[in-house]
């Protein structure tokens, strides 16, 4: 057998290969591989996070609740109201107390010239007194060195203040270097010295011997009583009209002292015709002023009113 019949002998018992075909990979049957998921790392002693407490979930619920919110605006109003009240009150009360004293003061110079008549009324001491601003003394104006002494206890029931007092005047007090023209009142208490300054009872009348004491209050509304005495020099005057006399003073001196001072100044023995002014230094709305001011004075004339 020649060689080229056995080569075509081998060629034909081996097997026909055929091509390899690329497999094909179904959607389906990637497997998709998820993380591992990892516990997280407890250190050992480390205290777990605490629940919140029931309470505060009730807090709030009832935070957002509607009756809550409608109580807010009640409590809202309710502070306005008082707060307007509280603002409101002590503007009404010193009208009130100016239009008194401008009635009093009308009603004085309509008098007759030579007139020596009292003039009087009667007012509601809630419409002149701040609340709880009632105390029938002299107020905070003490002449003397040390303070009165206390009572003996009594059983005897505490009297109520009034609720009607009577302001007299008999008297019209001229300032004209800070155009102060007011009605004074013939006695010094709480309740006058709201509406007037006042004549120190104690004190010799104008024109006679000695020391006529006046007090007033040193207002904070500019111009009001003696609200401006501060700003009295000496070679100022001081004019009374009383029971159809002008008396005139001329002012001396201006002087800052502490309250026991005061004693000294009230109850100087003087031969001579004298004035003094008496008020709480500095201005200041609440409180009791730690100094008084005392102006003095020496009289000048004193005429008849024709």
């Amino acid at each position: 057998m020649t060689d080229d019949k056995h080569e075509a002998l081998e060629n034909k018992n081996e097997p026909n290969e055929k091509p390899m075909r690329k497999p094909v990979v179904r959607q389906t049957d990637v497997v998709t591989l998820e993380p591992e998921k990892v516990s997280p790392v407890v250190e050992i002693g480390a205290e777990e996070p605490e629940e919140l407490p029931e309470k505060t979930g009730k807090l709030k619920t009832l935070w957002n609740s509607r009756a809550f919110s409608n109580a807010l605006v009640v409590l809202s109003v309710i502070f306005f109201i008082l707060g307007a009240y509280f603002f409101i009150k002590p503007m009404i009360i010193h009208r009130n107390q100016d239009k008194i004293a401008q009635d009093l003061l009308d009603r004085l110079k309509n008098q007759e010239p030579g007139s020596t008549d009292e003039i009087s009324v009667d007012v509601d001491i809630k419409d002149i007194n701040p609340p709880g601003g009632y105390v029938d003394d002299y107020d905070y104006f003490t002449p003397t060195k040390t303070k009165p002494p206390l009572a003996e206890p009594t059983e005897a029931p505490a009297t109520k203040p009034p609720t009607v007092v009577t302001i007299k005047t008999d008297s019209i007090m001229r300032i004209p270097k800070i155009n102060l023209e007011i009605a004074i009142a013939p006695d010094v208490n709480a309740a006058s010295l709201w509406v007037l300054p006042g004549h120190y009872p104690p004190s010799p009348q104008p024109g006679d011997n000695g020391v006529t004491a006046y007090f007033g209050h040193r207002m904070y509304g500019k111009g009001r009583h003696f609200n401006r005495l501060n700003e009295v020099a000496p070679g100022d005057k001081i004019e009374i009209q009383r029971k159809g006399y002008l008396y005139t003073y001329v002012v001396e001196s201006s002087d800052i002292i502490e309250p026991p001072e005061l004693g000294k100044y009230v109850y100087e023995t003087s031969y001579r015709p004298r004035i003094l002014l008496v008020t709480c230094h500095p201005i200041q709305t609440t409180g009791v002023p730690k100094y008084r001011m005392v102006v003095r004075g020496v009289l000048e004339s004193a005429e008849p009113i024709s």
